[in-house]
């Protein structure tokens, strides 16, 4: 029980919230609107939110901003509770819903400043050398060989200063428990769907693998007529070189 300004509040449980959760999905379900929840898999308050470190990166970055930590933890409960029942990554911006006591969900949307064409060019130049990466970046995985990207400055993560929140709840905080949640919720979709984050930060993946490709058979091709290190010399006696 919750005591706010003249009126006593009684905090819903989570089994109660889940309900209304699942019902406000199928509402819109009839509406012929069919949200994409955040799933975390398992059971328990234990199991853990992202499997691939690169989701956990996304986590473990947010938390570090100590203007938000007040309220990340119950915005944690609620994404791992299933109370972000729809999510929805766009260039620049994440719309979602997030079920809270209410009936109606609530809105959040969290738009991200775009990145500066000099962080676009560094990214894209670092992405367009490293074809093995992008071939890891096409099979749905980050390579180790990019998280460099992620923190620097300028980098693929935005920091709190690039972020603008906005949720319908009544809470006045800037960052409350329901974007909190979705927060969390942009790291799990990330973990599942890393190329997201690309689209989210106004980089067009697509274009940077076909770009290092293009790279890639450039240089093949002005070494083309190059003769091979590894061939041998018509000179040398097989036999000695093979101790036979």
């Amino acid at each position: 029980m919750s005591y706010y300004g003249n009126f006593y509040y009684k905090t819903p449980t989570v089994g109660e919230l889940q309900a209304k959760a699942r019902k406000s999905i199928e509402r819109a379900r009839k509406k012929g609107v069919i949200y994409d929840p955040i799933v975390v898999p398992g059971t328990g308050s234990q199991r853990k939110l992202c499997t691939n470190w690169w989701g956990k990166a996304w986590c473990a970055n947010m938390e570090q901003y100590s203007d938000y930590a007040n309220r990340l933890p119950r915005g944690q409960r609620y994404c791992r509770n299933g109370m972000v029942i729809d999510l929805q990554i766009e260039k620049g911006v994440v719309h979602a819903k997030v079920q809270g006591s209410d009936r109606t969900p609530y809105d959040i949307t969290i738009t991200i400043k775009p990145l500066s064409q000099k962080a676009k060019k560094a990214i894209q130049e670092r992405c367009e050398f490293g074809i093995s990466s992008l071939e890891t970046l096409v099979a749905g995985e980050f390579p180790k060989e990019l998280q460099d990207l992620f923190t620097a400055k300028e980098g693929l993560f935005p920091s709190p200063s690039e972020i603008k929140f906005h949720c319908d709840c009544p809470d006045g905080a800037y960052l409350c428990k329901h974007v909190a949640a979705v927060m969390y919720g942009i790291g799990i979709r990330l973990d599942q769907k890393p190329l997201l984050l690309f689209e989210l930060r106004g980089l067009d993946p697509k274009s940077l693998v076909e770009k290092a490709i293009a790279n890639k058979l450039e240089s093949m091709l002005k070494n083309v007529d190059r003769p091979s290190g590894r061939i041998l010399d018509a000179q040398v006696n097989t036999n000695e070189l093979f101790g036979l």
